[in-house]
């Protein structure tokens, strides 16, 4: 007979690999943040530098060692009459499609005894996820 094997679990070693590479992604997410601010920053301000150029017009401008090249603005879309939406939708159809964020309604002067029955809280979201090194000590040095 041949000697038993011993089963090291693929499921535990590809979680063991995953955690050990959101743990790598969040610290160096943590030295980028900063970077990333000021990259949506510069963004923004370079976004506005050329208010004379028609909306579907791209720009290509030299700036030292560096071309720049912005395309142009971008389609969006938005409902121009809600009740109009309302109506041609139907209320069932409409209701279904309508979300927005809680946040507003907290905007909103309720009576908190009729918003206690409107709004209901559970704990269905996300969990939060955070590592720690399983060799690190929480005793300071």
């Amino acid at each position: 007979m041949s000697k038993p094997v011993k089963v090291v679990s693929i499921d535990l070693a590809k979680r063991t690999q995953k955690v050990a590479e959101y743990h790598e992604l969040k610290r160096l997410e943590a030295v980028f943040a900063p970077h990333g601010e000021r990259l949506t920053q510069l963004r923004e301000e370079i976004q506005t530098w050329y208010p004379e150029k028609a909306d579907d017009e791209p720009v290509n401008e030299t700036y030292g060692d560096y071309i720049l090249q912005l395309g142009p603005r971008q389609n969006e879309r938005e409902i121009v009459s809600m009740s109009k939406l309302f109506n041609q939708l139907g209320k069932t159809t409409f209701l279904k499609l309508c979300r927005f964020p809680l946040t507003v309604i907290d905007q909103i002067k309720i009576d908190p005894q009729i918003l206690k029955v409107l709004v209901i809280k559970l704990r269905t979201g996300a969990r939060r996820v955070t590592t720690v090194a399983a060799n690190s000590s929480s005793e300071a040095a």
